[in-house]
């Protein structure tokens, strides 16, 4: 049996999630042409999916792709999931905004549904996420279809996150807390003492963790910060660039021009020149940003730049 999307959302009691505990149901082997994200919330199960038999019980979470054939089977007198259909556009639009990086191949590609198991804390709060969803059209209004997209980012964004096995490792928190530490104008402009000073770590021991999280070493991490300030500076005030760099923390204006060039394609000159030029340059950081000394982004127009920021996708 393939259950059609156009069924359910034309049905005016479909609502965006549903609790479902009705074993007759459960063990009807269907397919879709819709995706599918069910989390057990009670119970366990056999979950028969493309001639698989997976073990299924509270807290598994389960993506369901299209053209995947599946059905339940040894349910547990309590066995009831929470699901919702996903349109095809939709995941698609989701994978293309969270990008190439999410490696969405690697939920689409094997033979099994990709599959996770939550936390007892993970699992309240999706469960406690799909149950507003249940009740979302009685409940929210018009602001119903905003709160499922929120929801489903959030589920396959924190279900499914890109780990190091997909290339991306989780940063540990100290050392996020330190590059945090090091985006202060007085602590970049210090350099690498600052940064031993703050890390308490051996200087051998840093670079390994630099190389392995950054893919850089403290110096190219230190060396970019003092970039983008300056590149701020030039581009928001009239300070010669000279002063600009020693204000930045580089001791020698040939190696700052050095890398000024290597990163931004142009001199600094060259580059404040354009920027006078152009309006992508407008208004973007005020006195209150740069007493932070904390640097912000900002389009930047050289030959890696297109000249323009990603736009949320508009999810169908």
């Amino acid at each position: 049996m393939k259950l059609l999307l156009s069924r359910f959302i034309n049905d005016p009691h479909r609502e965006y999630a549903s609790i479902i505990n009705d074993h007759r149901q459960l063990r009807v082997e269907h397919s879709h042409d819709f995706y599918e994200l069910f989390v057990v919330n009670h119970g366990s199960a056999t979950h028969a999916i493309n001639g698989e038999h997976l073990n299924v019980a509270r807290g598994t979470l389960t993506l369901v792709r299209p053209d995947d054939v599946h059905s339940y089977r040894h349910m547990s007198n309590d066995f009831e999931i929470i699901n919702i259909l996903i349109p095809m556009q939709t995941m698609r639009e989701l994978f293309d905004y969270l990008g190439e990086n999410f490696k969405p191949d690697r939920l689409l590609s094997p033979k099994t549904s990709p599959d996770t198991r939550l936390s007892l804390d993970d699992l309240e709060s999706v469960v406690t996420s799909l149950e507003k969803l249940v009740v979302a059209k009685h409940a929210y209004g018009v602001s119903s279809d905003a709160l499922f997209r929120f929801t489903l980012l959030n589920l396959i964004f924190t279900c499914f996150p890109v780990t190091e096995e997909h290339g991306m490792p989780d940063m540990p928190t100290w050392l996020r807390g330190l590059c945090l530490e090091m985006m202060k104008k007085s602590n970049f402009a210090e350099g690498l003492p600052a940064l031993y000073n703050l890390a308490n770590k051996s200087k051998e021991h840093l670079a390994r963790i630099f190389r392995r999280y950054l893919k850089k070493t403290p110096t190219d991490f230190i060396n970019d910060l003092r970039l983008e300030y300056s590149a701020r500076m030039i581009v928001s005030t009239e300070a010669k660039v000279v002063d600009i760099c020693g204000d930045a923390g580089f001791e020698s204006v040939s190696h700052y021009y050095h890398l000024f060039h290597k990163k931004y394609g142009m001199s600094p000159l060259e580059f404040r020149s354009k920027a006078a030029g152009s309006d992508q340059y407008f208004s973007i950081v005020g006195d209150s940003i740069l007493e932070t000394g904390i640097p912000q982004g900002i389009p930047l127009l050289s030959k890696h730049s297109k000249g323009k920021l990603p736009r949320p996708a508009d999810f169908s």
